[in-house]
Formats: structure tokens, C-alpha cells, sequence
């Protein structure tokens, strides 16, 4: 067994990767809100903690409102560097938040982040937490030390606003961050360890039952909003083909632009599929808070 959490016997470290969505800091909030939980859960603890992301004005600015420490934030390029500088520790744990596609995410590709935390020395086990869409890009063999987990597979990861969170919050990677703070139901499989492991179950059951909600709500008036914005995009279509004296095509092409994205993005989580998975379990089965 390996213990996951920083305790006086124990040393292990948790490492934080994020990138702005365009110019919002939802990513940024994923792993404040992560880390958050992980310092509450290490009894105020947070000296274990690397951050890594394209913006660190804005990522010191968003952990100083949850007074979280600001000395371990760095650029996204750093990462290969300052992983080098660690050694002699059994577990570092890894969460990433950001955009993904089969490059990877947060422009930083699978065998690179895994190469590297496969190389500091002394580390007997590891974890990957996948937040981004498409992250069954990261999907490894399960001879390797690392526990990877994805939030979805090849599908996008379903990110929403709803009534325990004030921004628009990777759903996986919130339910997985609540794990470590729930003390009724940690132990998910009633096997007597609360382990990595229930961490994943725990979260893929809140994510698919979240995920099942928003559809039954889209699905009781889909022939309703799905009618009316095709009709709206026609009407903007016909527009900009034959516009009236005084309108502005740039304009008009804005509007369908975005009406368009707005459909897009409703259609794609009424058709989302999200299927979180585990690399391997029988490491996952060691981690344990």
C-alpha cells in the first residue's frame, strides 16, 4: 500500500497541470478546487504542491482566494525541467484540466508527461488523472507503475455549471476532488481501504448520473430549442445572402458564427457518450488516503 496523502512519515507530491480556455480561467478554478480539497484532506498542507499552466498571474490570483501556496507555479514549458529536480519520493499524483484532441492536452503529449514522471527516482507508484476531452489518447499498458485515469475516453468531457460550483467545472474532476473530502461514502467497493480505486468508481458513477440528468431535461423540449435555433441559423443565413439596406454582413456572419457554436456545443452533450476508464486497477487498489 502507498500512502497518497503528505504526512509527517509519508512524502508525496501532487502535481497540477492547467491551460487558460482562451481567455476564461475555468481550467484554472478545476485545479484550485483539486487542490483545495487535497489541502483539506493534509490537514492544511499544501507544501506538496506543483502547478503548471499557461497563465501564472492568473493562476496565483485564483489559489490566493482559497489561500493556497504560490511558490510551486510555473509555465507549462517548465514541467520536464522541474520534474527532473525530483527524487526519493514513493507517489506523485497528477491532475490535468484543459482542452484535449489526439495530441494530447494542455500542449503537453501523453509520452511526455508520462516518461516523465516514470523517471524520478525512488517512485514506486503514480497517478494520471485525466480531465480533458479525448483522453483515452493517454491510455497505457498496465505493466506501468502509473494509474492512468481519463474522465472520458474518445469522447468530449461533459464541463457544466450546476448548483455545488460557481464555475462551468469538469464534472469528473470535481466528483473525484469530492472523494477525498466525503467521509461517509469513501469506501465505494466495501473492501475495507479507501483506495484510488473507489476514488474512480465514486466519481464515474456521480459523472454518468449527471451526465443522464442533463439529457432527460435537453430531451423534454429537444424538438423545441433544436427547431428553433435551425430556423434562427436560416433566417441569419438568408440574411447575410440577401441582406436588407443598412445591415452589416460581418455582423450578421458573427451572429450565425456563434448561434452556430451554441447549437453545436447543446447537440454535442444531448449525443455526449462519456465514458470514464482506469488503466490499471490493481494500482489504483494501492493509492489509499
Amino acid at each position: 500500500m502507498v500512502q497518497i496523502l503528505q504526512t509527517s512519515a509519508q512524502s508525496s507530491v501532487w502535481v497540477f497541470i492547467a491551460e487558460m480556455d482562451r481567455d476564461l480561467p475555468r481550467f484554472l478554478f478545476d485545479i484550485q478546487n483539486f487542490a483545495e480539497k487535497l489541502k483539506a484532506k493534509q490537514s492544511d498542507n499544501d507544501s506538496n504542491f506543483y502547478f503548471f499552466v499557461d497563465n501564472v498571474e492568473q493562476l496565483k490570483s485564483v489559489l490566493a482566494q482559497k489561500n493556497i501556496s504560490t511558490d510551486k507555479v510555473y509555465e507549462i514549458s517548465q514541467f520536464k525541467t522541474e520534474m527532473g529536480k525530483l527524487s526519493g519520493i514513493p507517489f506523485l499524483g497528477c491532475v490535468v484540466s484543459s482542452h484535449g484532441n489526439i495530441e494530447g492536452a494542455a500542449t503537453l503529449n501523453p509520452n511526455k508527461i508520462l516518461s516523465c514522471i516514470n523517471n524520478i527516482p525512488g517512485l514506486t507508484d503514480g497517478l494520471l488523472l485525466l480531465g480533458q476531452c479525448f483522453a483515452g489518447v493517454f491510455n497505457t499498458p498496465t505493466t506501468s507503475k502509473i494509474c492512468v485515469i481519463g474522465a472520458s475516453n474518445f469522447c468530449e468531457s461533459l464541463s457544466a455549471k450546476f448548483s455545488e460550483v460557481s464555475w462551468c467545472a469538469n464534472i469528473f474532476l470535481y466528483f473525484f476532488s469530492r472523494w477525498f473530502i466525503e467521509n461517509n461514502n469513501q469506501d465505494v467497493d466495501g473492501d475495507g481501504n479507501c483506495s484510488i480505486l473507489d476514488a474512480y468508481k465514486y466519481a464515474s458513477f456521480h459523472t454518468s448520473l449527471l451526465l443522464q440528468n442533463v439529457k432527460a431535461q435537453f430531451s423534454k423540449n429537444f424538438h423545441i430549442w433544436c427547431t428553433d435555433e435551425v430556423k434562427k441559423l436560416q433566417d441569419i443565413s438568408n440574411q447575410i445572402i440577401a441582406p436588407k439596406e443598412g445591415q452589416n454582413i460581418v455582423e450578421l456572419q458573427a451572429v450565425y458564427k456563434s448561434t452556430q457554436l451554441e447549437l453545436d456545443r447543446n447537440l454535442s452533450l444531448y449525443h455526449n457518450n462519456q465514458e470514464p476508464w482506469i488503466s490499471d486497477m490493481n494500482v489504483a487498489m494501492r493509492l489509499i488516503i
